[in-house]
């Protein structure tokens, strides 16, 4: 099937999820945030209301209540988000003083084969058939307490999460092949072609994490520091 084709059975509506791009952060203390002082450790088993509004930490494990899932190709996992990262097999041209030269290379984004100095017939595709994108989950739990996304930094970074063939949607699978948790579309990985597409994946993993913000019932919101 070609890329145009699963272009076709995927859709080209990416499905941005979130405005912002989560994370975890973990830390042996909370610290303090300028103009709120030091806040007050509380347990994540109860919401106490005698804190509400004030500055207070939360070490505890943060779990997601339904699975990230990227509805194009049918991967889902228990994590706080889903990335999937998506490469492209295309020319690129390096030029140094007057000489060029074009090699190919896996690309995320797309490479303007019009704009060579060197024209040589060596073509890119226009686009992607679906691009890079993140999943997020449910909503996020720490304890009793549901934790405003914009408290789950990038600090802690993503892991990678291999996946294979009984990972996509079924009407996928004669589309991709599989090698070292890594789709790929169109090609051999070992010998590809211009304009195959590799897919791979990361997540934001759920685990224990120590969080710091204003309790608002039993919700926990980022605190407003100040801009002076």
């Amino acid at each position: 099937m070609s890329v145009a084709r699963i272009g076709l059975v995927v859709g080209f509506a990416a499905l941005v999820a979130g405005a912002a791009w989560w994370g975890l952060r973990a830390r042996d203390a909370a610290p303090d945030v300028p103009g709120q002082g030091t806040p007050t450790a509380v347990k994540a088993d109860a919401v106490d209301p005698a804190n509400e509004g004030r500055l207070v930490s939360i070490a505890g494990a943060l779990r997601i209540d339904a699975r990230a899932v990227d509805t194009q190709l049918g991967v889902s996992t228990d994590a706080v988000a889903l990335l999937r990262d998506v490469e492209m097999y295309q020319w690129q041209e390096q030029c140094v003083a007057n000489a060029c030269g074009q090699k190919a290379v896996w690309s995320p984004e797309v490479i303007d084969s019009n704009a060579f100095r060197e024209r040589t017939g060596n073509v890119n595709p226009g686009r992607f058939p679906f691009e890079r994108a993140r999943f997020p989950a449910g909503r996020i739990l720490l304890g009793a307490f549901v934790v405003d996304p914009a408290l789950v930094t990038e600090s802690l970074g993503t892991k990678p999460h291999p996946v294979g063939l009984r990972d996509v949607h079924p009407n996928l699978e004669a589309s991709f092949g599989e090698h070292d948790g890594v789709l790929y579309a169109d090609g051999d990985p070992d010998k590809p072609m211009i304009g195959d597409l590799r897919v791979s994946y990361r997540v934001v993993p759920v685990g224990d994490v120590v969080l710091t913000g204003i309790q608002r019932a039993d919700r926990l919101e980022p605190a407003v520091t100040s801009t002076d």
